[in-house]
């Protein structure tokens, strides 16, 4: 054998070598992420690993000694032994699906219900990671000669860990290092001796990693900001810190019109936009999604049903008042400058009449619904001299007398429950506090407005603002 022929057949050895290692290191990355996923010890991967990794081994033995029509037979060998397993293998995806969902209520605040799998073992985990991994290996071997498609598939893989912010740091270093691997070979870069020597360098640089915390800050962190940019990019910004009492000082800059309002009527009206629940270490946030989950799930589509509009109160129970009927006001909202993602409706808007890009946002009002936000926006509003948030409870709430009214009735009841559950209700510190602030002399007619007044006088005897803090 010729010296160039036998350094030739070394570097085949070499690449295939190389290619054996990456796939070891992505199926290991792999394994991994499922394990942060489907919240299993890492212990129940080790075997399904083994298992992949053997028939990665068993394809590299089959390409040596050339053997393609057996090779290429063991997709449908695969595919074979997966269906007489489809019980396990079913129950064991519906149980990672749990572990997923489980996830996203940690992340996300959220209730929602997880799969009802009743026979799930210890065996449908075992085959269920089998089936992955060794279908991983299959689809590895498939593609090593193509980086990027591999590429693409781990970003895949990886997006609902970025998505739920559980995302193994030991996975993403396994992935990339095992990546990192097939690009080498792919390219050739260099010698064999030193592509190793770049592999090996490519993994210090990856350890590091391994000190993250499981959810990854700085990724959800990177995750947070292109979500902002993309926000902005769709709907713009304005001067409003969005709930948030630390940018308050956003309030006194600019100056440029932002909303040009055209009404019939000549009146007060509160045009709301970002509207928060819950107050936070120092900011209002929406209420947490689990509030609309268990018990509560189907409420708000039930009230709607039963012509009880959330966002729109005022009106709908106006419109029902047996007082002289008041004329419905015709408004028209145009911004120019201000954030597009929510319409800027008085809470006297009647739900119905809103004619624009506008959906219903939980209980929280309304929010835009086209990709570029809400530009205008036409709706009939209804109210007397006030705002609708200075309404009181029409008096025949107490005793309806049409069908309407008894149905309108009962489902204000349904969602005052709701209210006092979710949003009145506080620890007891914080209640003491506040009745000891606030509610130190009786209130003499219980209103929005007389509470808003007894609020600022409180504030103004104890708190002071700057813009600049020390």
């Amino acid at each position: 054998m010729t010296k160039n022929r036998r350094q030739k057949k070394n570097e085949q050895q070499t690449c295939s070598a190389m290619e054996i290692i990456a796939g070891f290191l992505l199926l290991a990355g792999f394994a991994a992420q499922l394990s942060a996923l489907c919240a299993r010890p890492g212990s129940e991967l080790a075997g399904p690993w083994l298992g992949g990794a053997a028939l990665l081994l068993l394809q590299a033995g089959l390409l040596k000694i050339n053997r393609p029509r057996l090779r290429k037979s063991l997709p449908l060998i695969w595919l074979g032994l997966m269906l007489c397993l489809l019980p396990w293998l079913f129950s064991g995806a519906l149980a990672c699906a749990n572990g997923l969902i489980q996830a996203w209520n940690l992340a996300e605040e959220d209730a929602r219900r997880l799969l009802a799998n009743p026979t799930l073992t210890r065996l449908s985990y075992s085959v269920f990671f089998t089936g992955v991994l060794t279908g991983l290996a299959i689809l590895i071997w498939t593609g090593r000669k193509r980086p990027g498609w591999i590429g693409l598939g781990i970003l895949i893989f990886v997006l609902p860990g970025l998505r739920v912010r559980w995302m193994s740091a030991w996975a993403l270093i396994l992935l990339l290092a095992g990546l990192a691997a097939l690009w080498l070979d792919w390219v050739g870069a260099a010698s064999k001796g030193k592509r190793w020597l770049w592999l090996g360098m490519i993994g210090l640089l990856l350890l590091p990693l391994s000190g993250s915390d499981p959810e990854l800050s700085e990724m959800t962190q990177l995750r947070k900001t292109l979500a902002g940019r993309l926000d902005t990019l769709r709907y713009g910004r304005d001067s409003l810190p969005q709930g948030n009492l630390w940018e308050a000082a956003q309030l006194l800059t600019g100056d440029a019109p932002a909303l040009t309002v055209t009404t019939q009527q000549l009146k007060t009206f509160y045009l709301r936009g970002y509207t928060g629940s819950r107050y936070e270490a120092g900011r209002w946030l929406p209420l947490q999604k689990a509030a609309y989950a268990g018990k509560q799930e189907g409420m708000l589509a039930w009230l709607e049903a039963e012509n009880f509009p959330v966002a729109a109160q005022a009106a709908a129970a106006l419109m029902l008042s047996p007082e002289p009927a008041l004329e419905a006001n015709r408004m028209r909202v145009e911004n120019h400058g201000a954030n597009r993602k929510y319409p800027y409706l008085p809470y006297s808007a009647e739900a119905e009449s809103i004619a624009g890009p506008v959906r219903r946002w939980l209980d929280a009002g309304y929010r835009a619904s086209a990709l570029r936000g809400v530009q205008h926006v036409e709706f009939e509003e209804w109210s007397s001299d006030q705002p609708g948030e200075l309404l009181h409870a029409p008096e025949w709430i107490k005793a309806p007398q049409t069908e309407t009214q008894i149905r309108y009735a009962q489902a204000e009841a349904v969602y005052r429950s709701f209210v006092d559950q979710c949003y009145l209700d506080v620890d007891p510190e914080t209640e003491l506090l506040i009745r000891k602030l606030f509610l130190k002399e009786p209130m003499t007619s219980p209103g929005i407005y007389e509470a808003v007044t007894r609020i600022r006088d409180v504030l103004e005897k104890h708190v002071y603002y700057t813009s600049t803090p020390p």
